[in-house]
């Protein structure tokens, strides 16, 4: 794939690319060997994907889901209506919820304003890191080239400031907002971003929404552990030595929660 930024490149085309993702660089970090071994969706991140393709390019989630009374996937009268409709079927609590959720994301005046058109849904971003080398991509949940505003939708448990603080800390969310600056500009026919905004959406009723944007401190720190894991990746990729865990024997202490009072310094 050459770099660029690709509207409408299919979610499979885009993932079968080889090029250095943040969650491959993410799992690099946990352990070189991590990053040879792809991913698994889980059941989470199909819901999610679902939610995205709603509030995202609502036109085309139309175009592929179908709204069924039947109970029972794969049967033989679940096939065809899926035959007849042309369209892939969702069960009426799930159809009726993420129309619900589509609805409060919509009530939401900030996130009304960053969804309203003009906003480039799932943008597949291309480019070539200047400084190691490498190939690297990006599917990014929205562009907004009007306000030089990069938009990213994280659904969660809870969205209230102190938990997507804590979220953003357990997950990278620093690492994810630097990867993409950087890509969202060094692609050809990219822009410099003024802005990164999050937008946290829990997934239980009332489906409350938080908007976020990550300190200078934390955008920094993320800027700068990217740039190592890219060089330490890179440098991988030439020796072709991809580690593991420590090879030596490593002491370990129980973590605070776990010890008794009395050991408690």
């Amino acid at each position: 794939m050459q770099p660029g930024i690709y509207l409408d490149l299919p979610d499979a085309e885009y993932r079968a690319t080889k090029a250095v993702s943040c969650s491959v660089l993410k799992r690099f970090a946990e352990a070189p060997a991590k990053a040879l071994v792809p991913s698994k969706d889980s059941a989470a991140m199909n819901a999610g994907r679902l939610i995205h393709s709603a509030l995202l390019e609502p036109h085309k989630f139309d175009a592929r889901y179908a709204r069924t009374t039947l109970e029972r996937r794969g049967t033989k009268d679940w096939k065809e209506e899926e035959a007849s409709s042309g369209k892939s079927l969702l069960k009426v609590s799930k159809f009726d919820e993420l129309a619900t959720i589509r609805d409060a994301v919509m009530a939401h005046p900030t996130a009304r304003e960053l969804l309203a058109p003009g906003l480039e849904p799932e943008a597949s971003v291309f480019w070539q890191d200047e400084a190691t080398g490498l190939l690297c991509r990006g599917r990014v949940d929205g562009l907004r080239r009007d306000q030089r505003i990069i938009v990213d939708l994280k659904t969660t448990v809870d969205a209230s400031p102190p938990e997507f603080a804590k979220s953003a800390g357990n997950y990278r969310h620093h690492w994810q907002e630097a990867f993409y600056r950087h890509g969202v500009k060094a692609a050809p026919g990219g822009f410099e971003a003024d802005r990164f905004i999050f937008i946290a959406l829990e997934r239980e009723p009332p489906f409350l929404i938080g908007i976020y944007e990550l300190s200078p401190s934390a955008v920094a720190q993320g800027e700068r552990e990217v740039m190592r894991a890219l060089h330490e990746y890179a440098e991988c990729e030439r020796t072709g030595i991809w580690p593991g865990y420590a090879p030596e024997i490593v002491m370990v202490d129980l973590p605070m929660w776990a010890m008794e009072e009395e050991f408690v310094q």
